[in-house]
């Protein structure tokens, strides 16, 4: 089981439209330090994190329970620009926790703690790298405004792929994205299934690291070692487990 916590950032709309017309450079700043602070308390708990629209977030918190989860809330209670919501919900499947978690939040218009479920299970993260992709696409010509789109095509041919799968993608910047699905003995096979098709599809070549821990944060770390040694042997994919 995966459990997936969403952040909902209480009323952004209204805070942004409260800060007049001059005020886009305000926002990028301010959400910048949202997203800082939220990495900040959720990886102290060895979650892991990430923005969507910057209004939400989402997090991979397996073995974090109600009570971290009440501390994270109130460690951040008046750092971030607005009140928030937090929503807890666990399945077999991380996208299907995603859009369990997120139905609670549209049950709750409040700030608070909402939980529907809890999960101790074991998290896997296959960690992406297009081998010398900006490189590769400053050779060819193109603006470091078209490398980053050509990511931004990548990112959403694996949302398609992951999809289907009932997994989630993250883009992490630079060459990397970041994919978590259920453990499986699969994984191996389905990360260069995954790599192939990025081959066939896009032209590019990539690299895979996997991890898998009952602990999101070391789940990830276990999958950048694996990247790392890949990278260094050659080797599509590379596998840890704890």
């Amino acid at each position: 089981m995966i459990q997936i916590s969403i952040v909902r950032l209480h009323e952004y709309r209204l805070w942004t439209r409260l800060l007049g017309y001059d005020r886009e450079h305000i926002i990028q700043s301010i959400q910048a330090r949202a997203y800082y602070i939220l990495q900040k308390a959720f990886s102290k708990r060895n979650a892991f994190i990430h923005h969507l629209r910057y209004d939400y977030y989402i997090a991979i918190t397996n073995n974090i329970g109600i009570d971290e989860h009440r501390e994270i809330f109130h460690e951040v209670n008046g750092e971030l620009p607005t009140a928030i919501a937090i929503s807890i919900a666990a399945d077999k499947h991380p996208l299907l926790a995603c859009r369990k978690a997120t139905q609670i939040l549209q049950k709750h218009r409040a700030p608070g703690i909402y939980m529907d479920s809890i999960a101790n299970g074991k998290v896997s993260f296959i960690h992406l790298d297009i081998v010398n992709s900006t490189k590769s696409f400053l050779e060819r010509g193109l603006s470091a405004y078209e490398a980053y789109i050509i990511m931004l095509q990548v990112t959403m041919t694996l949302h398609k792929i992951m999809e289907l799968l009932n997994g989630l993608v993250f883009y992490l910047g630079g060459d990397n994205v970041l994919l978590t699905l259920s453990p499986s003995r699969e994984l191996k096979k389905q990360a260069l299934t995954i790599i192939h098709h990025l081959h066939d599809n896009h032209g590019v070549s990539a690299r895979a690291g996997i991890g898998i821990c009952d602990i999101p944060r070391k789940a990830l770390m276990l999958a950048t070692k694996a990247l790392e040694e890949a990278r260094e042997n050659g080797r599509e994919v590379i596998m840890y487990e704890e």
